[in-house]
């Protein structure tokens, strides 16, 4: 079995710099902030569609988005990110006898490679990749990570990986620990849904039924 895991979302709590980058991006926009639970509520919904700068021009509403996306990107913000108490033995457990490769949306390996190793799950991951930016590109980029595994599952809280996912003809498992909430993986097609990446691996110890049904194929001796 092979794990194509999310770095954003799954692993580590994306809330707080999400939030931070909102918070930059807003101001350097010079627009009205609102509060965060609202922020957070809005964008897990609508992501990109969400309305942020209420009557802002297009090209305003434009460069905010892709001021906010730098900031996500950048050293300064990833290397604030920290896993979930639960993410260590999470990984733990899905790295016995099976292979997880980090993927991430973006172009800054080496900060998220940073992250992992300051918090002791870098050993248990065999690569880290990053998908291609053109969608066009990211179902193949993850079959090739799949390396013809039939039991390759990719892990995400992106509905955008999702999409690549299906397309890639994996399993895909949506979390809603991170910046899409549960209908949004549905719309995507999410295979199955669960809250964080350690429900994951309560399934698989019970049986991955759920994970069967979303057309998991069963272990062969």
């Amino acid at each position: 079995m092979r794990f194509l895991i999310e770095f954003d979302g799954p692993l580590v709590d994306v809330e707080p710099v999400y939030s931070a980058a909102y918070r930059g991006a807003i101001e350097q926009a010079g627009w009205s902030r609102i509060d965060h639970d609202t922020f957070w509520r809005l964008f897990r919904a609508k992501g990109r569609q969400a309305d942020l700068l209420p009557g802002a021009k297009p090209a305003k509403v434009e460069a905010f988005w892709a001021d906010f996306e730098a900031r996500l990107d950048s050293h300064a913000y990833l290397s604030a990110m920290t896993p979930f108490d639960t993410t260590r033995g999470a990984v733990q457990k899905l790295a016995k006898d099976k292979k997880i490769i980090v993927v991430f949306l973006g172009g800054n390996g080496a900060a998220r490679r940073a992250v992992l190793e300051k918090h002791g799950l870098l050993e248990w991951v065999n690569r880290v990749e990053a998908v291609p930016s053109d969608p066009r590109l990211r179902p193949a980029a993850l079959r090739n990570l799949a390396a013809g595994d039939k039991r390759t599952i990719a892990v995400t809280t992106s509905d955008t990986l999702i999409r690549a996912a299906n397309e890639a003809e994996l399993v895909s498992v949506g979390l809603t620990c991170g910046p899409c909430a549960a209908p949004r993986l549905h719309r995507a097609g999410v295979g199955v849904v669960y809250a964080s990446l350690i429900e994951l691996v309560d399934s698989l110890r019970n049986g991955g039924a759920e994970l069967a049904i979303a057309g998991l194929l069963p272990q062969t001796t």
